[in-house]
Parts: structure tokens; C-alpha cells; sequence
């Protein structure tokens, strides 16, 4: 069970599940939480199951609450059972702007030594706003190397910790942890073994994914093909749409599956794709996979990907 100083408990409030950094891809560990809804993420309010297993001290969220009680500057600690405790810096909001339908993109300002600690495309941080609140994982969205600030993608479930975090004006406070995480293990698809590469995002699962085509550690003009599916409700709840076209000219092809578009999701597309030949032969054994997003939707593409004879050693999470 988690034990929590000032009564703060941890829970997902990305499209990630409620989890510990080991479920920040697809939300399958065995852990105290479960993961509801869309990635990683991923934005949910604790289960029910996830509120009986919570510390006693446990109290509901108020957003309004957490607005008015500022962090200070002195570090806090929450402590967790399946890691060391997690201290938390003061750091500022510098932008928040909505970018798609109850989703946020939030610049913050950590400073340079929680920066630092930003080398690898999948790797995230906490948030949350004040020592009394929830916290929650939020995905890097910036590539590595963008100075002191480090851009997230929020979804802002309502009474949650991360709509308190949108609500934060330009120059408002709140709390971070140290980067944490390993990131995608990139170094498993070399260029000049993988020369396909297979990138699969639903949602604000998005996020990382986002970091891995702008850091270029994709070397897309080194590979046959890099190909990004991304599920989204439709293209007006679509984050980051303006910058598709920017991505597609750095060698990244993107298929738009929208859910409202007769029920067509990720899985179902690539589904398609598979029974036409797509990835027929030897060419399994060269193609990679980076994965982001709902649980059902991570299963399934590894599922297909695998039963066609994708090494499952290929196929990435970022944790």
C-alpha cells in the first residue's frame, strides 16, 4: 500500500493508468491501482478499488482547495512500496493552453537541475499543486535538450489533480518530481537492423511519442519506413494536429484513425492492414514498435504484431 506524507496520493492524471511508473505504457502490472479509460495518458479519478486500497489518511480532492494553498519551497516526499521516496521541487507554470477538447498543453519551467535529468523520449515526471494534493505522471511531450522547460500534454478530467495543474495561470506554482523512468529503449531497433518502425498512440498517449519524432532518435532517413497510427475521437479532439504535416516531413507518415469514423480504432486499422499483405514474409523480423496509449489498444497491436512474428523485444514501452 502506498504511504503517503501529507496526505498526498498518487494516482494517473495523463491518459497513463493510476499506476506506478511500471504501468506508464499500457497500464498491465500488478500494482495497488487499476487503470480506467484511455494512456498510459494518459485522465481518471482513483477506481473504486483503488480508494480501498488508499491510505486511510486519504481525503477527496479539491481543486479549488489546492488553488489557494501555494507550494512552498521546501521539498516534500511521498513514498510509494514498489520505489524510493519521490521528492518534489517548486516549479513554475510558464504557458497553458488548450489544444484540443479538455486537453492542455502546460510548459513548465522546472529549472535546470530536473531538466538535466531528461535524456530519453518516454521518460516522465509527477505534478501536482500543492503538498496536499494528488499527484500525477505526465509524459514528457518535448524532446530532451529544450533548456528548462519541459512541455506536457494534459488531459483535465474534472475535480481531478491535472485539471488543478491547467488551471494554473502563466507564472503559477506547483510541484515536481525529478525525471523518472528509462524511457524508450530505443538502442533494440537500430537503423541498420529495424528498417521499419511502427508507432501506435491513442489519445494523450500521444505525448511521448510526440518527444521520440522531434528528438530525430527515430533516424528516419536511415529506415524504409516510420509510420505513426494515432487514435483519436475525431480530428477536432485532436492534439497536436497542426504539427502532423511537420512530422510527415521529417519522414514520419501518419495514419489518423477516428473513432466517430464508423468505429474504427487503432488495433482495427492495422488489423486490415495485416490481412492485405502489409507486413508479409521476412519482413517482421525487421520492424520495430513503440506503443502509447489504452491498455485494450497495446494488447491488441502486440497481439497481431507478434502472432505475424514481430519480436516482442522490438516492440517498446516507455518504462
Amino acid at each position: 500500500m502506498l504511504r503517503v506524507d501529507h496526505a498526498a496520493t498518487l494516482h494517473r492524471a495523463h491518459s497513463w493508468p493510476a499506476a506506478s511508473a511500471a504501468s506508464l505504457a499500457c497500464g498491465s502490472v500488478s500494482t495497488p491501482f487499476t487503470r480506467r479509460g484511455s494512456s498510459i495518458a494518459p485522465t481518471a479519478q482513483l477506481s473504486a478499488s483503488t480508494r480501498r486500497c488508499a491510505h486511510p489518511s486519504f481525503r477527496p480532492f479539491s481543486a479549488s482547495a489546492a488553488r489557494i494553498s501555494p507550494p512552498s519551497r521546501r521539498q516534500t516526499v511521498v513514498r510509494a512500496n514498489w520505489g524510493a521516496p519521490v521528492n518534489f521541487s517548486s516549479a513554475k507554470v510558464q504557458s497553458s493552453n488548450q489544444v484540443a477538447p479538455g486537453m492542455f498543453k502546460v510548459l513548465v519551467d522546472v529549472g535546470a537541475d530536473i531538466a538535466a535529468g531528461y535524456a530519453k523520449p518516454g521518460q516522465y515526471i509527477q505534478a501536482k499543486v500543492s503538498e496536499e494534493a494528488k499527484a500525477g505522471f505526465f509524459a514528457i511531450a518535448s524532446a530532451p535538450g529544450g533548456g528548462s522547460s519541459l512541455e506536457l500534454l494534459i488531459k483535465a478530467a474534472p475535480g481531478s489533480s491535472a485539471e488543478a495543474i491547467t488551471a494554473l495561470p502563466a507564472g503559477g506554482s506547483l510541484l515536481v518530481s525529478p525525471v523518472q523512468g528509462k524511457g524508450f529503449p530505443l538502442d533494440r531497433i537500430p537503423a541498420d537492423k529495424v528498417d521499419t518502425v511502427l508507432l501506435f498512440a491513442t489519445g494523450s498517449g500521444i505525448s511521448p511519442l510526440k518527444a521520440v519524432i522531434e528528438s530525430g532518435a527515430l533516424h528516419t532517413k536511415s529506415r524504409k519506413e516510420v509510420r505513426l497510427y494515432y487514435g483519436t475521437k475525431a480530428k477536432g479532439s485532436t492534439a497536436y494536429q497542426e504539427l502532423i504535416p511537420e512530422w510527415e516531413k521529417a519522414g514520419v507518415k501518419v495514419v489518423q484513425v477516428f473513432s466517430e469514423d464508423k468505429k474504427r480504432y487503432v488495433q482495427s486499422v492495422l488489423a486490415q492492414e495485416v490481412e492485405s499483405g502489409h507486413f508479409a514474409g521476412d519482413h517482421a523480423s525487421k520492424i520495430g514498435v513503440l506503443l502509447c496509449g489504452q491498455k485494450d489498444m497495446c494488447g491488441a497491436v502486440t497481439t497481431i504484431l507478434t502472432e505475424k512474428g514481430v519480436d516482442k523485444e522490438k516492440i517498446l514501452l516507455n518504462f
